[in-house]
């Protein structure tokens, strides 16, 4: 006999006793199915070299390859598109495609940014997350989700062009919590026509672009950072940051379009509006690329004779 205080469970429920269940209830039924809560938390510990399994689809992949269940790979359909709606975003010709050879974006504007749904804020609690507003919360289930940290401009708030260039050596930076940094001339950032840091490119946000109850219009970023680039960065400014781990680790370049489709779908969902085309700078790349394997470095990597017919 419990509370939702004392089960720590937040509840618009009014009720501030014992949590009373309908009456009839087969008492072997979970408290979880009789609230509608999801079942239990998996606490996963991941070694560094397994930047593919920052995510839940990466763990469940996994698993799969262990024979665990079925990995099950729902199919990413693009939104449907107002043309009238378009992303245009400039390269500094400086070296940036080395350090961030894909950054694609999709511009939607008329969407309401209000409080997540319930099952949405349960679902950032348990992954070790605040709820922030929809927008910021949508972006950030579809990161634990899939792997892919994403950036959210809100774009009432950008002064004219958006541009992509190295920092200015000794040039200042404020986070979205108003840490301070000082950069240097091989740190990535965003900028508008004031001339001023907006963004880290894959640690940080600033506070200026953040999205709010006021946000109506955004710019959503879906990229592929440098590993290496980003682990320096983020070394030399101390920053720590859920992008930055799963950047310098690696993220799935291939994936960068489908994860800025399910995101998109998922705040016109919950939030409306209307999506334009997704604009990619740099060159969104299919591998081709095939991995031979002998049956020699098969015996030597897993210590077993495996029969095969070529």
């Amino acid at each position: 006999m419990c509370s939702f205080d004392e089960l720590a469970i937040e509840t618009d429920n009014k009720c501030d006793g014992i949590i009373e269940v309908p009456e009839g209830t087969d008492l072997k039924t979970s408290i979880a199915d009789i609230l509608g809560l999801d079942g239990g938390i998996l606490d996963v510990s991941i070694t560094p070299n397994r930047g593919d399994c920052f995510s839940v689809k990466g763990i469940a992949r996994d698993l799969a390859a262990a024979g665990v269940g079925k990995f099950i790979n729902d199919r990413v359909d693009q939104c449907k598109i107002d043309s009238a709606i378009a992303a245009e975003v400039f390269y500094e010709n400086r070296g940036v495609f080395n350090y961030a050879p894909q950054m694609s974006f999709r511009t939607i504007r008329g969407l309401k940014n209000g409080k997540s749904p319930k099952w949405l804020k349960n679902a950032l609690k348990n992954a070790g997350m605040n709820s922030i507003s929809a927008v910021v919360d949508i972006a950030n289930y579809c990161m634990v989700d899939c792997g892919a940290p994403f950036q959210v401009y809100d774009l009432d708030k950008i002064n004219g062009n958006l541009n992509i260039r190295f920092a200015n050596r000794g040039e200042k930076f404020a986070d979205f919590k108003g840490e301070q940094y000082v950069l240097n001339s091989n740190i990535l950032v965003s900028e508008d026509d004031e001339h001023k840091p907006l963004c880290l490119l894959g640690i940080k946000s600033g506070s200026k672009i953040a999205c709010d109850e006021n946000t109506t219009n955004i710019l959503i970023e879906s990229a592929y950072f440098d590993p290496d680039s980003i682990a320096r960065t983020g070394i030399y400014l101390d920053a720590i940051s859920d992008s930055r781990t799963r950047f310098e680790r690696g993220i799935d370049r291939e994936g960068c379009i489908d994860s800025l489709e399910q995101v998109s779908q998922m705040i016109l969902k919950i939030c409306g509006g209307a999506a334009g085309e997704v604009f990619t700078l740099g060159e969104a790349v299919q591998s081709t690329e095939s991995v031979k394997l002998t049956k020699q470095k098969l015996k030597s990597v897993s210590g077993c004779d495996i029969e095969w017919n070529r």
